[in-house]
């Protein structure tokens, strides 16, 4: 979907709407699919609720970054993260 949007040229501020609206979408589906099959205790719960914390204060940074950036720049980096997201898969299946 990242790829999609970049493609579109899809300006910033729309950019991150359109991603994170599509990152909730799938998120609750998923979190749906994990309580239909029983997958969801006590503990994932916590540990799950815990790991919001760096993600919001990730979101705050991103927010203040993206202020920040043109928007060529932020294409620029978009692209270069997903270069790094694709490398790292690559290293994952070599070795």
């Amino acid at each position: 979907v990242v790829i999609y949007f970049q493609a579109l040229a899809v300006a910033r501020d729309r950019f991150v709407q359109a991603v994170g609206l599509q990152f909730l979408i799938t998120g609750v589906v998923w979190i749906g699919a994990l309580v239909g099959h029983d997958v969801l205790d006590q503990e994932i719960l916590t540990i799950s609720s815990l790991a919001m914390i760096p993600s919001v204060l990730g979101m705050v940074a991103g927010q203040w970054l993206r202020g920040r950036l043109s928007q060529e720049r932020f294409r620029t980096c978009v692209f270069a993260f997903l270069l790094l997201v694709g490398l790292n898969l690559i290293r994952k299946g070599l070795f």
